[in-house]
């Protein structure tokens, strides 16, 4: 969102310099069709991913500075936050998420999982929305609907330290990060909308049988129903701490000493 400094880095480039470009958020990796991620590696010498390898030799997989030294605290007794994404109105570029009036349709199915939750759930059950401008009048529509629980709380980290569980709708940053810091968290999304690489649909996959993973809202609320009251027994079972491992190594890679595997990389 710098302009100045793209122009910069352009004039450098020009004048022979190398351009590296690192991951910087959800998606690259793991959505089957990405564009701007497609341009990014086109134009660069090098792109820095975090973990996952790609089809190019250009990517080099190194522990993300976002993700790393990550500090969430969860709450035993805390909310279920539901992350709905801030899709823009009209189509503007390529990528394996809903896309203009494809979004009605989600929001919807994810509004529709409050009819197959116990009540005591249903009364923890809070939407966060997201932070770009609210193309879709989710609130209005929760409004319309009864539905009271919107997360006001405005950073993004004090609302993810007041939750038991999480509910990722979209894939983007938000899930590497707590997957990445093995925050417990529960994945809900049409896999029309949402096609994944090769590289990531084996951990998709078993992300589905282990029940971290939903394409129903009534296989989401059975799941929420199911662990509501001792999330830790089933998020810390062996199954499930190991393909998030394995996933995170691959996709959401940390190391709280990352600097040296950059300077080693990029010298």
């Amino acid at each position: 969102y710098d302009e100045a400094f793209k122009i910069w880095t352009g004039r450098q480039v020009e004048r022979g310099s190398k351009l590296i470009i690192g991951q910087h958020g959800g998606r690259a990796g793991i959505a089957l069709i990405l564009q701007s991620h497609l341009h990014q590696i086109k134009i660069s010498d090098h792109y820095i991913s975090w973990g996952w390898k790609g089809e190019s030799e250009k990517i080099i997989p190194l522990p993300s500075i976002k993700l790393s030294n990550l500090d969430f605290t969860h709450k035993n007794d805390g909310r279920i936050v539901v992350f709905l994404p801030s899709y823009q109105k009209y189509f503007y570029h390529s990528s394996s998420m809903p896309i203009a009036g494809q979004c009605n349709r989600h929001f919807e199915e994810q509004l529709s999982v409050l009819n197959y939750l116990n009540n005591d759930i249903k009364n923890n059950y809070f939407f966060r929305i997201g932070p770009r401008e609210d193309n879709f009048n989710i609130k209005s529509r929760l409004r319309q609907k009864n539905i009271n629980k919107i997360d006001n709380i405005e950073s993004f980290i004090d609302s993810v330290n007041s939750s038991r569980i999480l509910i990722h709708t979209d894939n983007s940053t938000s899930l590497l990060q707590t997957m990445s810091s093995n925050f417990p968290s529960l994945i809900f999304w049409n896999p029309r909308f949402y096609e994944l690489t090769d590289e990531a649909k084996p951990y998709f996959d078993e992300f589905y049988k282990m029940g971290i993973m939903h394409h129903e809202p009534e296989s989401l609320a059975k799941k929420l129903n199911e662990v509501y009251f001792d999330i830790n027994s089933w998020w810390n079972d062996s199954n499930i701490q190991n393909i998030r491992n394995e996933f995170s190594k691959n996709f959401c890679l940390t190391k709280n000493n990352y600097f040296h595997d950059w300077v080693s990389a990029i010298n």
